[in-house]
């Protein structure tokens, strides 16, 4: 999967099949139709699969190393529960964060109001 990954992000130029811009050409739809809940959490989860700019391969960013070459791959990686089971971790980990970071604040809100004090 590596090899694959790393020769799919090179800088090599993409060649676009031309027929796929052709006026009358239509893309079976069949394999890729999505439910309309699949779709909506697919377009939930769009922040957490990023790609590089002019690179086919995409990446989880709750799941570490895990790189993709299509959006089949992806849709099965987004039900998996690994992938859930992650997703519930990293929002646990921002939540205890925003809470340090509240607490952070409001402790150097009070060292200011003291040290404003103690000087007037």
């Amino acid at each position: 999967m590596y090899k694959r990954a790393f020769m799919y992000s090179s800088s090599a130029p993409i060649t676009l099949d031309e027929s796929d811009y052709e006026p009358g050409y239509k893309e079976d739809d069949s394999k890729h139709k999505l439910t309309d809940i699949e779709y909506k959490d697919i377009e939930k989860e769009s922040d957490v699969i990023k790609t590089h700019p002019g690179n086919k391969v995409s990446y989880c960013v709750c799941c570490r190393g895990k790189t993709f070459l299509n959006n089949d791959s992806i849709v099965k990686h987004l039900k998996s529960k690994n992938h859930i089971k992650n997703v519930k971790k990293n929002e646990k980990n921002k939540e205890k964060v925003k809470k340090i970071n509240e607490e952070f604040l409001k402790r150097m809100k009070e060292v200011d109001n003291k040290s404003y004090n103690t000087m007037t």
